[in-house]
Protein backbone atom coordinates (compact mmCIF):
# COMPACT_ATOMS: atom_id res chain seq x y z
CA UNK A 1 0.00 0.00 0.00
CA UNK A 2 1.55 3.20 -1.38
CA UNK A 3 -0.31 6.15 -1.39
CA UNK A 4 -1.44 9.74 -0.68
CA UNK A 5 -4.91 10.44 1.69
CA UNK A 6 -6.20 13.53 1.83
CA UNK A 7 -7.36 14.26 5.67
CA UNK A 8 -9.56 17.00 6.68
CA UNK A 9 -8.30 17.54 10.14
CA UNK A 10 -11.11 18.54 12.29
CA UNK A 11 -10.30 21.09 15.74
CA UNK A 12 -9.33 19.98 18.56
CA UNK A 13 -7.36 17.00 17.25
CA UNK A 14 -3.37 16.85 16.89
CA UNK A 15 -1.49 16.36 13.55
CA UNK A 16 0.61 13.50 15.10
CA UNK A 17 -3.03 12.29 16.68
CA UNK A 18 -4.21 11.84 13.07
CA UNK A 19 -1.24 9.87 11.83
CA UNK A 20 -0.93 8.08 14.72
CA UNK A 21 -4.40 6.59 14.09
CA UNK A 22 -3.59 6.08 9.71
CA UNK A 23 -0.17 4.27 11.18
CA UNK A 24 -2.79 1.48 13.15
CA UNK A 25 -5.21 1.17 10.04
CA UNK A 26 -2.07 0.75 7.57
CA UNK A 27 0.07 -1.24 10.41
CA UNK A 28 3.66 -2.23 8.61
CA UNK A 29 3.88 0.95 6.29
CA UNK A 30 5.19 4.19 7.17
CA UNK A 31 2.97 7.16 7.73
CA UNK A 32 3.90 10.71 7.71
CA UNK A 33 1.70 14.28 6.79
CA UNK A 34 2.90 17.29 4.80
CA UNK A 35 2.96 20.07 7.20
CA UNK A 36 1.73 20.23 10.74
CA UNK A 37 -1.91 22.10 11.55
CA UNK A 38 -2.16 23.58 14.81
CA UNK A 39 -4.19 22.16 16.91
CA UNK A 40 -7.23 24.71 16.89
CA UNK A 41 -6.92 24.47 13.38
CA UNK A 42 -8.63 22.48 10.70
CA UNK A 43 -8.23 21.32 7.37
CA UNK A 44 -6.14 19.55 4.67
CA UNK A 45 -3.63 17.72 5.94
CA UNK A 46 -1.71 15.17 3.85
CA UNK A 47 -1.07 11.64 4.87
CA UNK A 48 1.69 9.89 2.94
CA UNK A 49 1.57 6.02 3.38
CA UNK A 50 4.84 3.82 2.45
CA UNK A 51 6.91 4.77 -0.55
CA UNK A 52 4.69 7.94 -0.86
CA UNK A 53 6.51 9.25 2.09
CA UNK A 54 9.76 9.63 0.13
CA UNK A 55 7.46 12.62 -1.87
CA UNK A 56 6.51 14.34 1.41
CA UNK A 57 9.40 16.86 1.05
CA UNK A 58 8.36 17.81 -2.17
CA UNK A 59 4.56 18.36 -1.08
CA UNK A 60 6.58 20.33 1.81
CA UNK A 61 7.46 22.93 -0.87
CA UNK A 62 3.98 23.55 -2.34
CA UNK A 63 1.81 26.25 -2.23
CA UNK A 64 -0.75 26.26 0.85
CA UNK A 65 -3.91 28.08 0.93
CA UNK A 66 -5.87 29.26 4.63
CA UNK A 67 -9.00 30.97 5.36
CA UNK A 68 -8.42 32.75 8.95
CA UNK A 69 -9.94 35.29 11.12
CA UNK A 70 -8.55 37.86 13.09
CA UNK A 71 -10.21 39.46 16.78
CA UNK A 72 -8.87 42.69 16.83
CA UNK A 73 -8.62 44.83 20.04
CA UNK A 74 -6.50 42.46 22.01
CA UNK A 75 -3.26 39.78 21.71
CA UNK A 76 -2.70 36.70 23.33
CA UNK A 77 0.16 34.66 24.17
CA UNK A 78 -0.34 32.24 21.77
CA UNK A 79 -1.24 34.43 19.02
CA UNK A 80 -4.76 31.94 18.82
CA UNK A 81 -7.66 31.45 20.91
CA UNK A 82 -6.39 28.53 22.88
CA UNK A 83 -3.86 31.59 24.85
CA UNK A 84 -4.77 34.07 27.68
CA UNK A 85 -4.97 37.69 27.00
CA UNK A 86 -1.52 39.63 27.69
CA UNK A 87 -2.62 43.18 26.15
CA UNK A 88 -5.75 44.89 24.74
CA UNK A 89 -6.03 48.47 23.02
CA UNK A 90 -9.66 50.00 22.15
CA UNK A 91 -8.52 51.17 18.59
CA UNK A 92 -10.07 48.96 15.59
CA UNK A 93 -9.30 49.13 12.37
CA UNK A 94 -12.13 50.16 9.74
CA UNK A 95 -13.40 47.46 6.87
CA UNK A 96 -11.10 49.84 4.62
CA UNK A 97 -8.42 49.43 6.18
CA UNK A 98 -8.20 45.73 6.39
CA UNK A 99 -8.87 45.73 2.92
CA UNK A 100 -6.13 48.20 1.80
CA UNK A 101 -3.44 46.59 4.02
CA UNK A 102 -3.38 43.22 2.47
CA UNK A 103 -1.11 44.57 -0.34
CA UNK A 104 1.87 45.22 1.38
CA UNK A 105 2.31 41.99 2.89
CA UNK A 106 2.09 40.57 -0.90
CA UNK A 107 6.00 39.12 -1.76
CA UNK A 108 8.89 38.17 0.18
CA UNK A 109 8.39 39.24 4.38
CA UNK A 110 10.13 38.24 7.13
CA UNK A 111 8.16 36.51 9.99
CA UNK A 112 8.80 35.88 13.81
CA UNK A 113 8.02 32.56 14.51
CA UNK A 114 5.53 32.08 17.49
CA UNK A 115 7.31 30.42 20.74
CA UNK A 116 3.72 28.13 20.95
CA UNK A 117 4.99 26.04 17.49
CA UNK A 118 6.44 22.84 16.47
CA UNK A 119 9.85 23.86 15.68
CA UNK A 120 12.83 22.32 17.56
CA UNK A 121 15.49 24.51 20.25
CA UNK A 122 18.17 22.19 21.09
CA UNK A 123 15.80 18.87 20.64
CA UNK A 124 12.82 20.04 22.22
CA UNK A 125 9.59 22.05 20.96
CA UNK A 126 9.28 25.19 21.35
CA UNK A 127 5.93 25.08 22.75
CA UNK A 128 7.19 22.68 25.50
CA UNK A 129 9.66 25.19 26.46
CA UNK A 130 7.34 27.90 26.19
CA UNK A 131 4.91 26.02 28.54
CA UNK A 132 7.46 25.61 30.73
CA UNK A 133 8.31 29.07 30.83
CA UNK A 134 11.58 28.63 29.57
CA UNK A 135 13.28 31.65 28.14
CA UNK A 136 14.56 31.21 23.91
CA UNK A 137 14.40 32.82 20.49
CA UNK A 138 13.33 31.98 17.39
CA UNK A 139 15.62 33.02 14.45
CA UNK A 140 13.31 34.97 11.43
CA UNK A 141 12.44 33.34 8.17
CA UNK A 142 11.54 34.49 4.67
CA UNK A 143 8.64 33.61 4.14
CA UNK A 144 6.08 34.29 0.59
CA UNK A 145 2.76 35.48 0.43
CA UNK A 146 1.55 35.15 -3.49
CA UNK A 147 -1.86 36.91 -2.49
CA UNK A 148 -3.88 38.03 0.53
CA UNK A 149 -7.34 39.71 0.38
CA UNK A 150 -9.93 40.37 3.38
CA UNK A 151 -13.32 38.07 2.71
CA UNK A 152 -15.33 39.89 5.09
CA UNK A 153 -15.60 42.06 7.96
CA UNK A 154 -17.69 42.45 11.21
CA UNK A 155 -17.69 45.55 13.26
CA UNK A 156 -20.13 44.52 15.76
CA UNK A 157 -17.46 41.69 16.79
CA UNK A 158 -14.47 43.67 15.57
CA UNK A 159 -13.27 40.91 13.40
CA UNK A 160 -12.33 40.58 9.70
CA UNK A 161 -11.82 37.42 7.88
CA UNK A 162 -8.95 36.66 5.43
CA UNK A 163 -7.46 34.14 2.82
CA UNK A 164 -4.24 33.92 2.20
CA UNK A 165 -1.69 31.93 -0.45
CA UNK A 166 1.69 31.51 0.61
CA UNK A 167 4.45 29.53 0.59
CA UNK A 168 6.14 27.10 3.21
CA UNK A 169 7.10 27.82 6.55
CA UNK A 170 4.22 30.47 7.10
CA UNK A 171 2.60 31.35 10.09
CA UNK A 172 -0.99 32.51 9.49
CA UNK A 173 -0.90 33.56 13.45
CA UNK A 174 2.31 35.66 13.13
CA UNK A 175 0.35 37.24 9.62
CA UNK A 176 -2.60 37.83 11.89
CA UNK A 177 -0.43 39.47 14.58
CA UNK A 178 0.87 41.29 12.11
CA UNK A 179 -1.88 42.81 10.00
CA UNK A 180 -3.06 44.06 13.19
CA UNK A 181 0.39 45.78 14.58
CA UNK A 182 0.50 47.36 10.54
CA UNK A 183 -2.90 48.66 11.62
CA UNK A 184 -2.38 50.47 15.14
CA UNK A 185 -4.16 47.55 16.37
CA UNK A 186 -3.70 44.14 18.34
CA UNK A 187 -5.29 40.70 17.43
CA UNK A 188 -5.07 37.05 17.30
CA UNK A 189 -6.60 34.27 15.42
CA UNK A 190 -9.88 32.95 15.95
CA UNK A 191 -10.84 30.93 13.05
CA UNK A 192 -7.95 29.03 10.85
CA UNK A 193 -8.91 26.86 8.18
CA UNK A 194 -6.12 25.44 5.94
CA UNK A 195 -8.14 24.73 2.00
CA UNK A 196 -5.12 23.70 -0.14
CA UNK A 197 -2.15 22.43 0.18
CA UNK A 198 -0.31 21.57 -3.57
CA UNK A 199 -3.24 19.45 -5.47
CA UNK A 200 -4.78 18.88 -2.35
CA UNK A 201 -7.95 20.55 -1.80
CA UNK A 202 -11.85 20.61 -0.30
CA UNK A 203 -13.32 19.09 -3.15
CA UNK A 204 -11.19 15.83 -2.78
CA UNK A 205 -10.48 15.90 0.87
CA UNK A 206 -11.92 12.79 3.26
CA UNK A 207 -12.61 12.79 7.36
CA UNK A 208 -11.58 10.36 9.72
CA UNK A 209 -15.02 9.02 10.03
CA UNK A 210 -14.97 8.62 6.09
CA UNK A 211 -11.89 6.97 6.08
CA UNK A 212 -13.46 4.26 8.61
CA UNK A 213 -16.09 3.13 6.34
CA UNK A 214 -13.65 1.98 3.79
Amino acid sequence: MNCWLNIYKPKNISSAKVVSYIRRSFKGYKVGHAGTLDLEAEGILPIAVGEATKLIGILMDAKKQYQFTVQFGAKTDTADSAGKVIETCDYIPTKEQCVNICSQFIGKISQQPPIYSALKVDGKRAYDLARQGKSFSLAKRNIYIYNLICTDYDDKTAAASYECVCSKGTYIRTLAEDIALSLQSLGFVIELRRTRVGIFGLDNSISISDLEQV
